[in-house]
């Protein structure tokens, strides 16, 4: 989101991520971590969804494994291929937690939005 054009903040944006974190203050998902359960979540597949992400599979399954122990409980269910080949599904708490940011996100969206017209309204003046 960036000032209007004309302006002096024209080529200026304010950029916001979301994160949660565990009570001792690590990361335990990040932006990078939802848009791969986004992806798996639309794909079904983590090669697709770490091409997707421009990182490589290996980077992606220890993602998923890192976030399954960070969480405590099963993000995923991995099935091998056969005839017409694998696929990852995200189990009923995955799915419910990327909706839940999904939806979030989507809210958090709308409010920054208005609330940046606001910001750069005001150092506008």
């Amino acid at each position: 989101m960036a000032g209007s054009p004309g302006s002096k903040y024209y080529d200026k944006f304010l950029k916001y991520t979301v994160s949660m974190q565990n009570a001792d203050g690590d990361i335990v998902l990040d932006d990078e971590n939802f848009r791969l359960l986004s992806l798996l979540k639309q794909t079904q597949s983590i090669s697709r969804a770490a091409k997707e992400l421009s990182i490589s599979y290996r980077k992606a399954w220890g993602k998923l494994k890192t976030l399954e122990e960070k969480m405590g409980f099963p993000i995923i269910i991995k099935s091998r291929g056969g005839e017409k080949g694998g696929k990852t599904q995200l189990t009923e708490d995955g799915l419910r937690l990327i909706n839940a940011y999904e939806d979030l996100y989507d809210n958090f969206n709308r409010q920054v939005k208005e609330l940046t017209k606001e910001f750069f309204k005001k150092i506008n003046r």
